[in-house]
């Protein structure tokens, strides 16, 4: 039977070509090399060494167990790894995708989850898919669908849309029954790309408000949309989360809710079903938490936005 520490030992003996360079490298006694290395020739039936040369070679068979071996030492080494990551309740390699950006210090807390962290943005369709793939390990989406099937979703948080408009509008009314309809008529609207799934929930609440204005601005990024409406070139539909991950104060626009408007946007977590389990809890919590503290500082002065955000 081979044993894997005498094989260690081999492996040492044919990087130095000396027993005592070998036995020093591996913190033991030249008697403990020698003894393990008649063990495993004993084992295997067969010289493992040729023991008249100096320095030590190996002979055929020992060259051919080498060279195997040289590579079962660093599985090995690689599995010591993961096995401590996970004893310290970490993952090797943690893949995530995103419709959201992080900051700095929320990219340090996941790197605590994960020996490796690979964060990608874009679109929920293409990061829902990429998970499908095994591309992707865990997303944070706004598809109110959890995919394809064997995947499981899990609810973030529940944001209202609001009608963002330019300071340059002039003096709007706050009451949300007196959303200056007329007015969003004359303007021009900056929407989102049309594949996203914020784009094709907005488009519903235009066509709920009798809003089914012609196509001025449309782009993929909430940083391109509000700064377009910050520029007074127009307005839009977004939401807190958007605005608050953007940078944006929210003294920049007149924000206002929309009547009669029960549509809502849904960041959930989805991942593969039994797999990651305990890290997306972890996940799912940190982003919680790291969306309610964006949104409470950045919307300070405008309570009625804090009130309607539902998280988890």
């Amino acid at each position: 039977m081979l044993n894997l520490r005498a094989i260690q030992i081999l492996v040492a003996v044919v990087d130095t070509g000396s027993i005592t360079k070998a036995a020093a490298s591996l913190g033991i006694t030249q008697p403990a090399v020698s003894m393990a290395l008649h063990e495993l020739e004993r084992g295997v039936g067969i010289a493992l060494l040729d023991r008249s040369t100096r320095p030590l070679r190996p002979t055929h068979a020992g060259y051919a167990l080498y060279h195997r071996a040289a590579g079962l030492m660093s599985d090995v080494a690689s599995l010591r790894a993961v096995v401590t990551s996970a004893a310290a309740d970490r993952v090797p390699l943690l893949r995530i995708g995103c419709v959201i950006p992080f900051n700095s210090r929320f990219v340090r807390r996941l790197q605590q989850m994960a020996n490796e962290i690979e964060i990608r943005s874009g679109l929920t369709p293409d990061l829902l898919q990429a998970l499908h793939a095994r591309d992707l390990d865990v997303v944070v989406t706004s598809s109110p669908e959890a995919g394809p099937a064997g995947l499981h979703r899990i609810r973030l948080v529940s944001e209202p849309f609001v009608a963002v408009l330019p300071r340059s509008a002039g003096p709007l009314p706050d009451d949300a029954a007196a959303l200056p309809l007329a007015l969003l008529r004359q303007l021009a609207v900056v929407r989102y790309t049309g594949r996203s799934a914020i784009a094709r929930a907005i488009e519903g609440i235009l066509r709920h408000l009798g809003l089914e204005l012609p196509e001025h601005f449309e782009f993929h990024t909430s940083q391109a949309v509000l700064t377009t409406v910050d520029a007074g070139l127009g307005w839009a539909i977004s939401t807190p989360i958007c605005i608050a991950q953007c940078g944006f104060p929210a003294e920049a626009f007149r924000l206002l809710p929309l009547p009669d408007v029960s549509a809502r946007r849904t960041l959930a977590i989805v991942h593969r079903r039994d797999e990651f389990e305990p890290t997306v809890e972890k996940i799912r919590a940190l982003v919680i938490e790291h969306l309610d503290e964006l949104v409470s500082s950045t919307f300070k002065t405008s309570p009625w936005i804090g009130a309607a955000m539902h998280y988890g």
